[in-house]
């Protein structure tokens, strides 16, 4: 394979850890917060799951996008 695609498909091969790192501390983030300020509910849980969510998408629209450019 050529040294120039390697490069091209690196942030493709790097997604999966994007996704489960911002899942994760999003997530974690929000229940961090819902712990601290003493809610018996999740709801900074479920906003972290919701950002996560949404940087999953722009992680991915990233990648499509540089993918999709023309050399």
């Amino acid at each position: 394979m050529k040294p120039e695609l390697n490069n091209k498909y690196a942030p493709a091969l790097a997604l999966g850890t994007n996704i489960a790192a911002g899942m994760i501390l999003c997530s974690l983030g929000g229940y961090y917060l819902d712990k601290k300020i003493g809610n018996d509910s999740s709801y900074f849980t479920l906003a972290g799951m919701f950002l996560g969510l949404f940087y999953t998408a722009y992680e991915v629209w990233k990648v499509v996008r540089n993918l999709n450019q023309k050399d």
